[in-house]
């Protein structure tokens, strides 16, 4: 089923970063979704196992689908300062907590392509477009990463930070991402 592999292909191209840079997030924003949205500076960004399972949720009579991405281990969240909260932050010490957590997308068939500018602009493409596909109607705008790329992320980030407390959050964050295991 087409949907389902727009889905599982998006999926993988998050889990590595793909989103990351503007370049990645306008290829994105065409290649998967109805319309692209304008790169975020303050991303959400939710560290998971790179392992997961995409399940075909609802197929109607129109054109549309609903498919679930599932990932058994969601390790927790960072945050715009590369402070890493864990899922079940406040539970009692000496609790492992492992939660799964997953992406619900809906899916459509379109003929719309969009340029996304290098500024971020979104704007109808006006050349001829005859094909259609089946691609992710809501555009989320948080991001999923698979631990590596948390990695990469934050040591990128706290290289070009000139703030010691960013520097800080990132060192403590790496330290707490390297230990992390499936």
């Amino acid at each position: 089923m087409q949907s389902i592999d727009v889905v599982r292909q998006f999926v993988k191209f998050e889990l590595q970063g793909g989103r990351l840079t503007a370049t990645g997030w306008r290829n994105a924003g065409n290649r998967f979704f109805v319309k692209p949205e304008p790169d975020s500076t303050k991303k959400e960004i939710r560290v998971v196992a790179d392992n997961f399972y995409v399940r075909l949720s609802t197929l109607t009579e129109t054109p549309t689908a609903t498919v679930e991405a599932s990932f058994p281990v969601c390790w927790g969240k960072i945050d715009s300062r590369l402070h890493f909260h864990f899922t079940g932050e406040g539970i009692p010490p000496g609790i492992e907590v492992l939660a799964g957590c997953w992406e619900t997308y809906k899916l459509i068939y379109s003929f719309q392509r969009w340029n996304v500018g290098s500024d971020g602009k979104v704007t109808p493409f006006t050349g001829s477009t005859n094909l259609l596909r089946m691609k992710i109607d809501n555009f989320p705008q948080h991001l999923i990463l698979d631990r590596n790329a948390a990695i990469r992320y934050v040591t990128e980030m706290r290289d070009k930070s000139n703030d010691p407390l960013v520097k800080k959050n990132a060192d403590k964050t790496l330290a707490a991402l390297s230990k992390l295991k499936e």
